[in-house]
């Protein structure tokens, strides 16, 4: 902004009779209040703003136009904005602070979706408990991040016990993720504006649930039974339920394998995505590599099973047949 030179005292007559200037912006400031300045546009705009330089740098915070903004309410505006730099605070830093403090669930949580690359199926269980009014806090979506407090976290887990406590766990750790990455998101003078996670109250009174571990699987002396039962099932989720028992994979990865991860030359299968993020190369068993060989034959597709959504059923069916 150029030196105060085109000084004047500021009324309505004054700032209406203003030329415009040919091009950018034209400056002038008020005789009577010090730092209060209208800029006038080529296009006819008249702005109120103060200007004042705070630790060295120079800072402009606008007050609002003319003539919707009458000169003796900029100046009395003006005055409390100079009393704050004054004071060593920048107004336009307070206002984004005060609009980071009213970031809501659903903002914050479309911000953590944004940040993190988590997998499709990951985000559509998230979106259902912070979204749905079937999930967990779809009646949270609007409310700011900093009106959740730690009592309503602790009853909102309570609730959801009565659900399923696998549920109640899972609810609120996603949103104890929210809140984690808000305290890193939104700041104000290098403080984060969301200092407090209320999810961690449930750690400090001990009341996350105890979820057993699932321990249920074939025993040795019923292997025969289970691989002779799945001769009963098509050729595409035999296989694959075969391929699931003699690699350890979870469905998901077996479904999804391409031949492309498989050389039967080296006798090697690849996953090139685990759950946990990492690469995984095994090793084929004779059984296995005549299995997925006689696949070869047969199927022409990408896929070592072109038919996900099939397996499953037949998954989940000859689960319930076991």
């Amino acid at each position: 902004m150029p030196p105060a030179k085109n000084r004047l005292n500021f009324t309505k007559a004054a700032l209406l009779a203003l030329p415009l200037p040919s091009a950018g912006r034209r400056y002038y400031h008020d005789a009577r209040t010090p730092g209060l300045v209208v800029a006038v546009s080529a296009t006819g705009n008249k702005s109120f703003l103060v200007y004042r330089k705070l630790v060295g740098r120079p800072v402009r915070v606008t007050l609002g136009r003319f003539p919707p903004l009458t000169v003796d309410q900029a100046r009395r505006l003006a005055q409390a904005a100079l009393a704050k730099l004054v004071e060593g605070i920048n107004p336009i830093e307070e206002r984004r602070a005060a609009k980071a403090r009213a970031v809501t669930l659903g903002e914050a949580f479309a911000d953590y979706l944004a940040a993190r690359p988590l997998r499709p199926k990951t985000v559509k269980v998230y979106r259902w408990l912070v979204e749905d009014d079937a999930g967990a806090f779809a009646d949270w979506k609007s409310r700011p991040l900093a009106s959740i407090t730690r009592d309503q976290v602790e009853r909102r887990h309570r609730h959801l016990i009565a659900r399923g406590p696998g549920l109640a766990n899972l609810a609120l750790t996603v949103l104890g993720a929210i809140f984690t990455f808000a305290g890193e998101r939104y700041e104000h003078c290098g403080k984060p504006l969301i200092a407090d996670n209320p999810v961690k109250r449930l750690s400090s009174i001990r009341a996350w649930c105890d979820l057993p571990r699932r321990k249920g699987y074939i025993s040795a002396n019923k292997l025969g039974d289970w691989w002779r039962a799945t001769d009963a099932l098509d050729p595409t989720p035999r296989d694959l339920l075969r391929l699931i028992l003699l690699t350890g994979l979870r469905k998901e990865e077996a479904s999804s394998l391409r031949w492309e991860h498989v050389d039967l030359t080296a006798q090697t299968l690849h996953v090139p995505i685990t759950k946990n993020r990492r690469p995984l190369t095994l090793p084929l068993s004779a059984e296995l590599a005549a299995l997925l060989a006689g696949r070869q034959d047969r199927d022409r597709s990408p896929y070592v099973s072109d038919y996900f959504v099939l397996f499953l059923e037949h998954c989940n069916n000859f689960i319930k047949m076991s």
